[in-house]
């Protein structure tokens, strides 16, 4: 899948109902913003074509090592957050 096809994939599973992609909604996952609510379309693309690019420079995983509340650069910067889904 080339990085279009993954900004439209990200974008619409995580921006839709479920809040997550089909292999999150399996490990119980949900992607939401910092403030708890939906994430737009936007966010969602660009927390998916930040992660591809960070894949390109894996040091750059380290953050997520050194941050308070161990979040990606890439959730950080589309501000997003990944949580366990509420039942």
């Amino acid at each position: 899948m080339c990085i279009r096809d993954r900004f439209f994939y990200n974008g619409l599973t995580i921006s839709g109902y479920r809040m997550a992609t089909p292999g999150m909604r399996a490990m119980d996952l949900e992607v939401r913003l910092t403030d708890g609510t939906r994430v737009p379309f936007l966010n969602a693309a660009v927390q998916a074509v930040l992660f591809y690019v960070s894949t390109m420079f894996p040091p750059v995983f380290l953050v997520s090592l050194l941050s308070a509340n161990k979040r990606c650069l890439h959730d950080m910067l589309a501000g997003v957050i990944v949580t366990r889904r509420f039942m």
